[in-house]
């Protein structure tokens, strides 16, 4: 035995009189691990004197916890990018915001198979009383017509096949019978009908995806719709992982005695790639204050952020703490949660530290549901992350722990469009029955008894798909000006609808501004954020000689569409201004009236006319407070002033 331990005695009589010798030793061996390890399990009440447990003051909501971290250390955005290929760039996060460079569809196309024809051809058409018209031509989905309509004529085409000049609707093919070089039309149909005008997806200028965004399946096939290839996205965030142990053995050896396998450092690193980052392994780390360090200084150098996994709790074996005490400075120790109880939030050389328990399940449960909203942002994604919630039937009784939120892994099934949650891996350590789970059923922290089979409780599905919500939702008519103040500034979603529609003041529940027409604003009491006075213009096509539509008609206009109706019925009702100014710049319709300012941002000549338009811009009741409602005020404020 080393001799300075042997004069050490377990009895509490004798730590009075030997205390000051006793933490003289302790002092003198504490950096050699193999004597202090002897001296505490020879003594483990007198080395508990002196390597005191950190106890667990104050416990937070992983909400609190997220909302502190981020005010004290707000994340910082990469700011390297990398031009990818489309079919590369799944999971990235796009660097750059996309405005779209065409019309799609780029031309009128025919939602069904059918026969294009006049309306006024067959406007008394009935299965009483068909109307005969002659086929002219017929055009598939990979040609351009040769043919212009004329009255008493026809086109057959197919789904997808641009529709001839001169057709302005679709009549279906089942309601056409077919003789020869004729067909019966056996109904009649509206203006546009089963015709997608130019624009109707998005048109010229639009935006298709916001800086910040993620590159999912869908948004890459919007980019290819639109001919783009290539695109900047952020360079993948760097992020390394370590794992604390002595007891840690990597896969793929010999399992020695009092040993476990490292499963933590592979399930985060999937985890990770999983969610597009790049995970740099960094090995295990044995309990050992400069081995950490050492570890964790060379981390610090090469990643973006850092996960520390194992030794995050309070025991005297713990390090991880500690060192982050010593290097850096903690934010957060602990959350009122389980399992994930003893997770630290650090900053260490400017960079996030998170501090994992090291059972498996804590550690890829708290960084799934927490740390990754947070390391998202600093990856360049600028959506609130949020796990899929839903409502399941509970098959199994859960014991509850009062003043800790639960996040019980279980497997969640579907059977009569009701979904039944069967919890599994009631303890951290349990990683089998770990992998076959794929939701977490939530216990809130003030339950104070076991829930029974049949409660209805709120459960997380994950998987591949998180909610990506965005930070300000536009909810009414669409202004050029909001587009271009929230543009690279924010996550946004404009959701474009006219002032008169209903369902305006449903949607204002979920918005965090609305834009209406000033003489439709009777029916909000909410504040008002700004007030716009857009003056109008005329742009016209002097160059075709014929047109599919003489008049495009934007939604706030409504007299306009009044007058059409008397006047003219060859119009188009466009979903915003600029959709109908990019269709007289096309070529599509002869002319439009629109904000002054959408014909300077298309570069296109214009007529000025003595009329404008009055918007008012009201706060939305959307929960979710947002920064970009303040920068519409400031931004839209001066600009009307």
């Amino acid at each position: 035995m080393t001799k300075p331990l042997s004069f050490v005695r377990n009895r509490k009589s004798k730590h009075a009189t030997f205390g000051n010798r006793i933490r003289a030793c302790v002092d003198k061996f504490i950096t050699n691990y193999s004597l202090y390890k002897e001296f505490y399990i020879q003594n483990p009440y007198l080395a508990r004197e002196f390597m005191k447990r950190k106890v667990f003051k104050k416990l937070l909501t992983p909400e609190d916890a997220y909302k502190i971290f981020t005010q004290v250390f707000p994340p910082k955005e990469l700011k390297e990018f990398e031009e990818v290929n489309i079919e590369d760039a799944v999971n990235r996060i796009l660097f750059e915001t996309i405005e779209s460079p065409l019309n799609i569809p780029h031309h009128p196309r025919s939602l069904v198979d059918g026969y294009a024809v006049k309306v006024d051809d067959v406007k008394a058409a009935s299965e009483t009383k068909p109307v005969t018209l002659r086929v002219i031509g017929y055009v598939s989905v990979n040609q351009e017509p040769c043919v212009e309509l004329l009255h008493g004529t026809t086109v057959g085409v197919d789904t997808g096949s641009i529709v001839p000049l001169g057709a302005n609707a679709v009549v279906p093919v089942e309601y056409v019978e077919e003789y020869g070089d004729y067909v019966k039309v056996l109904r009649s149909v509206k203006f546009g009908e089963n015709i997608a005008i130019p624009g109707s997806d998005v048109c010229i200028g639009e935006i298709i995806l916001e800086k910040g965004s993620l590159l999912t399946p869908n948004a890459i096939g919007a980019l290819a719709s639109i001919g783009i290839r290539r695109v900047k996205a952020y360079r993948k965030l760097r992020l390394c992982i370590i794992s604390t142990g002595n007891e840690l053995q990597e896969p793929g050896t010999e399992l020695k005695e009092a040993h476990i396998y490292d499963s933590n450092t592979y399930a985060l690193a999937s985890e990770a790639k999983k969610l597009g980052f790049e995970p740099v392994i960094m090995g295990i780390v044995p309990d050992l204050e400069s081995e950490l360090e050492k570890t964790l200084m060379r981390a610090i150098s090469l990643c973006d952020v850092v996960i520390i996994s194992g030794g995050s709790s309070a025991g005297p074996q713990d390090l991880v703490y500690r060192v982050l005490e010593s290097m850096g400075k903690i934010i957060i120790h602990g959350l009122r949660i389980r399992p994930g109880k003893p997770t630290i939030y650090a900053v260490v050389n400017g960079k996030p530290v998170f501090g994992l328990p090291g059972n498996p399940i804590s550690a890829i449960t708290v960084f799934r549901l927490f740390i990754y909203p947070y390391i998202a942002r600093v990856a360049g994604l600028k959506y609130l992350v949020k796990p899929i919630i839903i409502n399941t039937n509970l098959k199994r009784p859960i014991a509850t722990e009062r003043g800790r939120r639960i996040y019980n892994p279980s497997i969640t099934l579907e059977e009569k469009n009701q979904y039944f949650s069967i919890p599994v891996a009631s303890e951290s350590y349990m990683v089998a029955s770990f992998s076959r789970a794929n939701s977490y059923v939530i216990i809130d922290e003030y339950e104070d008894r076991t829930i029974k089979v049949g409660s209805t409780l709120p459960t997380i599905i994950y998987g591949d798909t998180y909610l990506y919500e965005p930070e300000c939702i536009i909810v009414g008519e669409f202004l050029l000006e909001i587009q271009e103040c929230l543009k690279n500034k924010c996550s946004w979603l404009y959701i474009v609808i006219g002032s008169r529609d209903p369902e305006i003041e449903v949607l204002s529940e979920i918005a965090n501004a609305i834009v209406v027409g000033a003489s439709t604003s009777k029916s909000f009491n909410e504040e008002l954020i700004a007030k716009l006075n857009i003056p109008l213009v005329l742009v016209e096509n002097n160059i075709k000689e014929k047109f599919y539509y003489d008049l495009a008609i934007a939604p706030y206009t409504s007299i306009l569409h009044e007058i059409a109706t008397l006047q003219n019925k060859n119009y188009v009702i466009t979903r915003h201004s600029l959709h109908a100014a990019t269709l007289v710049k096309e070529g599509y319709a002869k002319c439009a009236i629109i904000p002054k300012s959408i014909a300077d941002y298309l570069g296109m000549e214009y007529r000025a006319m003595n009329k404008s338009v009055e918007f008012l811009i009201f706060k939305g009741k959307r929960a979710i407070e947002s920064s970009c409602v303040k920068l519409l005020r400031e931004v839209l404020q001066l600009k009307n002033s």
